[in-house]
């Protein structure tokens, strides 16, 4: 396993354990609030029981007693508590109740009945009660609940309004003189009077125990814990196995891309020689042409001058001219050599060279093509412009590209006449030469597909398509710079062209 791999399998591992934490801490969380929930379902429930309980005595049984005494089988001051108070029945049930939950071993649920002026003492309401009423007589709020600490453990307190006072409850919360005089008798004439219909003279609370909601919230959170645990366990096991097979996948994958780079740089190799040969085959030719006439002249001279030898004749002053053209054709012969045997078996090694001057090498080994077909090259560089790079390679791109655009110039039979001009821009961060002609420009359809491996617009025995797509290949792969085709139209000697603009672009770092 590589560095880079045990850094991905340490972070996906690390990444992994927080992502259960978090999780956890999240089931957590929703474990408590659903016991809270379950609490406070289970708070309603018990508290509705104890209202439906305060009505049937309001509504039901207090009815009944003042029935019975419209019917005098009762005294008109009759009052009892536990026949007539919603409130003193509800807290006596409550107390039975807990009894029974006492006997069960379960904790007891406390009702709590306040009151700003309550009857009995003991419902006094406190300060947080006293508050807890004002806002809900101002319906600021409906209902009030907190987890609060109790000697059972944590219990949900949960505060709710009682009923608001209505007629019926006038007749013993009012007026004293109203009320039952059993009831004054019991209580006295101050407390519990004198309240308003419409208010809420008291609220009713609870300390719900939540031990059992805790256990079913713990029990739920072990679960989530266990099945979160098996679910990740797997997780990473399943991350091993396939870290696993994609190391070996990507061993393979390593394995047959070093292969096909290495097939394609063979590749690469064999299509540059191939591009270099063909590029050679045009140079042969050009020599040829270029030979002929030196070769020539070196014939006709050393032959009339051995003639005027075995005729006597011989001038001295001829002779010497004779020799000395022969000699001057014998070192362009040798510079012509010299220039091929570089191209063809130059070593790869940058070098400090002026682009106007290996131009002008360039141009000299197809001179005699080029002036055959009446064209005329323009080069324009200056010459005090300097580039490192491959020379080699820069021949053989300068080759291609200016034979490409003699062939463009020659198909065009009634075209003169014919440039080629060569430019260049030369700033701090790159070098752009460029070479365009006036043979009419690249068809839009195959200005995208001109530089493609094997394109050529030529019949099959007169070109590979080659050139090009290997000059950008040099230019892109070998000398990191770019090579790019554009149609153009420029004005030379006061007069329009279109045609090609090819641009090598070479960066300095």
């Amino acid at each position: 396993m590589n560095k880079n791999d045990f850094i991905f399998k340490n972070k996906v591992y690390i990444l992994s354990i927080l992502l259960f934490i978090i999780l956890n801490i999240s089931f957590y969380y929703l474990t408590k609030y659903y016991s809270f929930h379950k609490a406070e379902e289970k708070i309603e429930d018990f508290l509705l029981n104890v209202k439906a309980l305060r009505n049937f005595v309001s509504h039901g049984q207090k009815n009944e007693i003042y029935s019975l005494k419209e019917q005098n089988i009762l005294d008109e001051g009759f009052f009892s508590p536990v026949l007539m108070s919603s409130t003193y029945i509800s807290a006596r049930v409550n107390e039975e109740y807990n009894e029974l939950l006492k006997s069960i071993n379960r904790p007891p649920i406390e009702i709590r009945f306040s009151s700003t002026n309550p009857r009995n003492p003991n419902n006094k309401a406190s300060e947080l009660e006293a508050e807890l009423l004002k806002k809900f007589n101002t319906k600021e709020l409906l209902v009030y609940k907190k987890v609060v600490k109790t000697e059972y453990g944590d219990a949900l307190y949960y505060a709710i309004p009682t009923k608001i006072t209505t007629d019926a409850c006038m007749r013993c919360h009012s007026d004293p003189k109203i009320a039952p005089s059993g009831l004054i008798e019991r209580y006295g004439d101050k407390a519990g009077f004198y309240e308003h219909k419409g208010d809420i003279r008291a609220m009713l609370s609870t300390l719900y125990p939540m031990e059992a909601e805790y256990k079913d919230s713990k029990f739920l959170f072990l679960i989530l814990l266990f099945s979160s645990s098996i679910i990740f366990l797997l997780i990473i096991i399943f991350f091993n196995k396939y870290t696993k097979i994609l190391h070996k996948n990507n061993g393979l994958l390593k394995e047959r891309i070093e292969l096909e780079i290495y097939n394609n740089k063979e590749k690469d190799v064999l299509m540059l020689q191939q591009s270099k040969m063909a590029a050679m085959g045009e140079m042969i030719e050009n020599i040829t042409h270029q030979w002929k006439q030196p070769l020539s002249a070196m014939m006709t001279q050393s032959t009339g001058t051995l003639l005027q030898k075995e005729l006597g004749m011989v001038d001295e002053k001829a002779y010497v001219k004779t020799l000395e053209n022969v000699v001057s054709n014998v070192n362009y012969l040798s510079t012509t050599i010299d220039f091929f045997k570089e191209f063809f078996t130059g070593e790869r090694e940058k070098k400090v060279f002026h682009p106007k001057r290996l131009i002008e090498k360039v141009c000299n080994v197809i001179i005699s093509s080029i002036k055959r077909h009446s064209i005329e090259v323009i080069n324009n560089i200056d010459d005090s412009i300097k580039i490192k790079s491959y020379e080699n390679e820069l021949i053989q791109v300068f080759l291609n590209i200016i034979n490409n655009a003699k062939d463009a110039l020659v198909e065009q039979n009634n075209r003169s006449p014919r440039y080629i001009i060569i430019e260049a821009i030369d700033t701090q961060e790159y070098l752009e030469i460029s070479i365009k002609d006036n043979a009419g420009g690249i068809k839009e359809e195959y200005l995208k597909e001109i530089f493609g491996q094997y394109f050529t617009t030529k019949e099959k025995n007169e070109g590979t398509g080659i050139g090009l797509y290997m000059s950008k290949e040099i230019v892109e792969k070998h000398l990191q710079g770019r090579l790019e085709v554009e149609n153009t139209q420029f004005e030379y000697n006061k007069t329009q062209h279109t045609g090609a603009k090819f641009i090598i672009t070479l960066y300095k770092k």
